[in-house]
This record gives structure tokens, sequence and C-alpha cells, in this order.
């Protein structure tokens, strides 16, 4: 095979006529030129495969040249094992995605092949469940259709003889009042009664039987509580018990020290009332003594209104209340009838209150109430 090259002439060329100007072969001819034997299919198709580009127009793509068929069949051999491994690589590249898809695609057939066979099982034993309550409910129910069909003939028996009870009892009288079923009927009202009536008996007995229980109850705890009080009382006597003598001595002492000082104080107020009593006394006995006096100068002097003067003219040899306090000036007994009433000049108080005062004090210091020295004496 011969390849023609076609070769151009430069801008700078001289105007030699001398020089022969190369033929130009248009692109769109073939440039290949069989003088040789056949080409193989190889070579052929890749010298039709291999286009140059339109937009090309640079000297080099006008040179023809002539290259032998083994060359070629070579480059055609190479370019075919070239496409060959690139193939090879994209079916790789191919069959890896394709195996990863269809281990995913495994993976997710495994994972609901799983579940459902676990879905497929439950529902298996849930049925299995099922078919034996369905038994269960239908032997059940077998049984309840034999004993509702026996409790059925035996009320049909019952039915039967209540309505020859009733055909009897209400057969062969005359007058409703007077048959067995109106007499019956009179039982069964009076019965009714009595029944009402033991029913309010019962819930009588019932409230009485919850008021006893209660008192039980309070009175068991009322016992509880005494109990317990009583074994607290007698913890403290065991315990009092096992005291010594001096302590009980000491108590002893303590309150009798403290009653003393008691009774010693008690009767250092007694004195002071005493000592009060005794000034009152005085100065009573000194407002008295003035009063008398006061009298006896008004004596003398005629007192219009006085009735009755030989009666109330002092008499000789009678006592007076003075008397009684060692006062040995006698007064008129019937100057003790008179309204006016002698009264203190310190605080405005009753002689006879102060009177009775004494007495009240002279009846503590008597030697007849011992029972303060005999205290003290012990």
């Amino acid at each position: 095979m011969i390849l023609v090259l076609a070769h151009f002439r430069h801008q700078d060329d001289s105007d030699d006529e001398d020089a022969k100007r190369l033929r130009m072969l248009p692109l769109q001819n073939s440039p290949i030129e069989r003088n040789d034997g056949p080409v193989s299919d190889d070579v052929q198709a890749l010298l039709g495969s291999v286009k140059p580009k339109e937009s090309s127009t640079s000297l080099s793509s006008s040179v023809v040249i002539s290259v032998p068929v083994a060359v070629l069949q070579a480059l055609a051999e190479q370019v075919s094992e070239l496409r060959r491994q690139v193939d090879a690589a994209d079916k790789d590249a191919q069959y890896k995605s394709l195996i990863s898809g269809l281990e995913s695609r495994i993976k997710e057939y495994e994972r609901t092949s799983s579940k459902t066979y676990s879905c497929q099982r439950q529902a298996l034993e849930d049925r299995t469940k099922l078919e034996r309550q369905a038994q269960k409910a239908e032997a059940a129910l077998q049984s309840a259709t034999e004993t509702a069909q026996k409790d059925a003939e035996k009320a049909q028996r019952r039915i039967i003889d209540l309505e020859t009870t009733v055909a009897r009892l209400t057969a062969g009288q005359d007058g409703p009042g007077e048959t067995a079923l109106g007499q019956t009927q009179k039982l069964l009202e009076e019965a009714q009664e009595k029944t009402q009536l033991l029913e309010k008996r019962l819930q009588n007995s019932h409230r009485d039987a919850d008021y006893a229980r209660s008192l039980y109850q309070d009175a068991t705890a009322t016992s509880s509580a005494l109990r317990a009080e009583n074994e607290h009382l007698k913890e403290q006597v065991a315990d009092l018990g096992k005291k010594t003598e001096e302590t009980l001595g000491k108590v002893h002492a303590v309150q009798a020290d403290t009653a003393k000082k008691q009774y010693l104080l008690q009767i250092r107020n007694l004195k002071a009332q005493l000592r009060e009593r005794e000034i009152e006394l005085d100065c009573t006995k000194d407002e008295l003594r003035l009063l008398k006096n006061a009298r006896r100068e008004t004596r003398q002097v005629s007192v219009p209104r006085s009735p009755r003067m030989g009666m109330m003219s002092p008499r000789t040899g009678r006592a007076t209340h003075g008397s009684s306090t060692g006062n040995s000036g006698g007064a008129s007994a019937s100057r003790a009838g008179s309204p006016a009433v002698s009264t203190s000049a310190a605080d405005g108080v009753p002689l006879s209150g102060v009177l009775a005062g004494v007495q009240f004090m002279t009846h503590l210091q008597g030697p007849g109430n011992g029972r303060w020295r005999n205290h003290l004496r012990e």
C-alpha cells in the first residue's frame, strides 16, 4: 500500500518557474491506495474508525506517507487489546456494583424473610391457640346446651306440677275466700308480716349489738389504758421501794423543813395581824372612852326628844362590851340598842367587828387549840 504525501508551497517561496508545483488532494478523497494485496478487517476497522478533524487546516494533515500492513496490523491488535482491557475494567466495575447491589438485596431479602417467618410463626401459634380456644368454647357450649336442656326439662316438669297443684287448690270450692289458695294467700300475708316484724327486730338487735360492741371496745380500750397506767404505777412503786431509808428520811426532813417554814411564815403573819388588831383595839378603846366621857357630859343637859328617860338611864352593876376586854368602866346597857354604831377613827371599822376579830385571835392563841403547838413541838 502506498500513501501519497501532499506538499504545499510556503508563502516566502520564490516564483521559480522551473519548480514543480505539488498536487493538492482534497480531504474527502481517501489517502489510502490499495495497490497491493487485501487488508485485514482489523486494519480496515482501525483506519475507518480514525477520522481527522474538519477544522484542522495545517500542512501535516495533507501529508501522505506509506505504512506497511504489518505495522498497521500490530497497531490494530494493540488498539483492540486496549479496548478489550478498557471494556474489562468497565465490566469489573459494573460487576462489583452489581455484586454489591445483589448483596444488599440478598441481605434485605434475608431480613424480610426472617420477619416474614417470625410473623408467620406467630400467626401459626395464634391460630393454634385460637383453634384450641374454639375447641374449648365448642365443648363448653355443648355442655352448656345440654345443661340448659336439662334445666328446661326440669322447669317444664316443675311448671306442670305447679299447674296441677294450682288446679287442685282452686277446684272443688264455692267462694273465693274459702278456697285453699285464699287460705294460702292469707297465710302468706301473715308470714310476710311476721317476716317484716322479725326483720325489724333483727335490725334493732343489730343496732344493740353494735352499741354493745362499741361499749365493749371502749371498755377494752379503757381497761388497756388503766392496765398500762397500773403497770406504770407498779414500776414507780417498785422504783420507790428500792430507795434506801436514808433517802426517805431526807425526803421527810425536807418536807418537814418546808412545812416548818410555811408555818413560821403563817405565825409571823398572824402575829403581825394580831399587833394590828391590838393597835386598832387600843384606838377603839380610846374612842370609846372619849365617847363615854362625851355622853356623861350630855346627860346633864335636857334631851327634848328622848322618850322614857328612866328606862334608858345607865344601870349600875351591868357588864358592858368593854368588860370582856379588861375595861372596868361600865356603860349603859340601853346604849347598846342605840342606832348609832361606834366606829374607829382610823379606818372606819365597826367596833363589833374589831371585838370579834380579837376574840378570834384569842381563840387561836388559847390553850384549847393545840394543833399548831403540837406541830411546832414535833
